[in-house]
């Protein structure tokens, strides 16, 4: 049985009902605004929809902070997101210029639930929603420390992760 971009779309939107969550859609995602538990505040979330050149679908999760990364702490923010993504078996943080004129840099976890041509059962879809928010939850206060505090990427991994 081989699903549509539509079903998918009814699947995570069904998900998203579910939790009372508030959402707003475009032609081509999904996206969500959260608030956190740290000193983040809040995050973005942006749900986009991959149709593969084989018909096989996939959903990637972008969750944004809301922290712009100074050009002088980028170098600081490569180090602990690359520690951080070291472990990951899901997923992962990069960072991202949003456009070519921008010096500020943005930090996201992205993550995909590849669902090939079968619709996904909605705890799959709230894995896929529930683990980035959790991974921007349990990353929020080091991204934090190190961008206003000065802190030191390694020591802030170690707090997280033990």
């Amino acid at each position: 049985m081989s699903i549509s971009g539509v079903e998918l779309w009814k699947r995570v939107e069904e998900y998203l009902d579910s939790q009372g969550w508030e959402y707003s859609t475009s032609s081509k995602a999904i996206e969500l605004n959260f608030s956190m538990n740290n000193q983040l505040e809040k995050c973005n979330m942006i749900i986009r929809f991959i149709t593969y050149d084989n018909g096989k679908f996939s959903v990637h999760t972008r969750t944004v902070c809301p922290l712009r990364v100074p050009a002088e702490k980028k170098d600081h923010i490569f180090e602990l997101i690359t520690r951080a993504n070291y472990g990951m078996i899901d997923g992962y943080f990069s960072y991202l210029l949003p456009d070519q004129d921008s010096e500020e840099g943005l930090i996201e976890y992205n993550s995909r639930l590849y669902c090939g041509d079968i619709l996904p059962s909605l705890n799959d879809i709230e894995s896929s929603v529930d683990f980035p928010l959790h991974i921007m939850t349990k990353y929020g206060d080091a991204i934090f420390n190190v961008l206003k505090h000065d802190a030191n990427p390694e020591e802030q991994i170690q707090c997280v992760e033990g």
